[in-house]
């Protein structure tokens, strides 16, 4: 398990403002792999000294910060934290096969997930 700043934090300026929204199905615009968004992080501000070992260098040399994210990978049982700019809208979305999926959501409709219950 890798040990990660908090996310979802509450104190995003306007120009951090998220490109995907939790429940969206994206991809890794690299790896390829699809996923769903379960939890982001719009203003990160970890010291950067875990990434380096789990991420490729080239995802997290970037000149100004990013939204980052929390995507469950289809047909596995991994996830990822993702910066922003490597992910890409999926068009026509498909559910994804993950088994902590329906921890997070309830329903698949119109190639987005939802929640109807509340988390605690």
């Amino acid at each position: 398990m890798i040990n990660r700043p908090p996310m979802h934090k509450e104190n995003a300026s306007a120009k951090n403002s998220p490109r995907f929204k939790l429940g969206q199905v994206v991809a890794h615009r690299w790896l390829g792999y699809s996923g769903v968004v379960v939890d982001m992080d719009l203003n990160y501000e970890g010291d950067g000294t875990w990434i380096d070992d789990e991420i490729p260098l080239f995802e997290t040399h970037q000149s100004t910060p990013s939204n980052w994210y929390r995507v469950l990978i289809h047909d596995t049982s991994q996830e990822a934290y993702v910066p922003e700019s490597m992910l890409t809208p999926v068009r026509d979305p498909l559910p994804i096969d993950h088994p902590e999926v329906h921890s997070f959501f309830d329903t698949f409709e119109h190639g987005h997930y939802t929640r109807t219950r509340n988390l605690n």
